[in-house]
């Protein structure tokens, strides 16, 4: 069988601190197969507690996503791994998820980084021809794979321990503007503190998604979908980052 050319297969360097694992080009059966494999390899062969996954990636196949993340599920609940993520220039659609559903603290993205979130969707020829209902059909279910992913995204976030009592505070949001001196979309806030439920924030990333834009790892952070920046020359602090409890 023939090597898709779209798909480049993990770059791996076992360094002290982690594992090292890149993610480069389409997320599909074969790319993240071979993530899953070399991420497996390092835990159960190389006892690593810590790995991680730097991505440039335009995204790709849902269903290679969800295989993704009940992978990451037994790392994390089975074996403890922290999955670090590094957004390295471009990082979209379920790209994006994977970069976001790291174990929060260790989510990052360079300064230089784009991001976008946006709603499942299905590429088809022109030439094809589809009925209302499975048009309906088809609706119907990227509806509630949208819900289900974003649902995910919220409840990962609130789950990690800056959380009290399943709230999180953060500063008021007031949704998205684009800011047109400067070319971006922003986040329209107060200096004020308010708790955010997992309603409040589902409904942000809802807007974010329907947006379907490049975003600033700025915004991503000021959206917890990242927890720091970096300068693309900057060290990238591995050994402090993923430093020995």
């Amino acid at each position: 069988m023939e090597t898709d050319i779209s798909v480049l297969l993990p770059e791996v360097k076992y360094e002290k601190a982690c594992a090292v694992i890149r993610l480069i080009g389409e997320v599909n059966n074969q790319s993240i197969f071979a993530l899953c494999d070399e991420i497996d390899l390092a835990i159960e062969y190389y006892n690593y507690k810590k790995i991680d996954i730097q991505i440039d990636s335009p995204g790709g196949a849902i269903t290679s996503l969800d295989y993704y993340l009940s992978k990451l599920h037994k790392w994390q609940q089975r074996y403890g791994v922290i999955i670090g993520t590094l957004g390295l220039t471009k990082i979209a659609s379920s790209a994006a998820m994977i970069l976001s559903l790291g174990t929060i603290g260790y989510r990052r993205a360079y300064q230089s980084s784009q991001l976008v979130y946006h709603n499942s969707r299905i590429i088809t020829s022109k030439a094809e021809v589809w009925t209302k209902e499975r048009l309906d059909y088809t609706n119907k279910s990227l509806a509630e794979t949208d819900g289900r992913l974003i649902t995910r995204l919220v409840k990962h976030i609130h789950s990690n321990k800056v959380i009290e009592k399943g709230q999180v505070k953060y500063k008021r949001m007031h949704g998205i503007d684009f800011d047109f001196e400067n070319k971006l979309y922003r986040l329209k806030q107060t200096p004020e503190e308010e708790v955010l439920s997992e309603q409040t924030l589902k409904q942000e990333y809802v807007k974010l998604s329907n947006l379907d834009t490049v975003i600033t790892p700025l915004l991503a952070h000021q959206m917890l979908l990242i927890d720091s920046t970096q300068e693309e020359f900057e060290e990238s602090g591995l050994e402090k980052l993923f430093k020995e409890e």
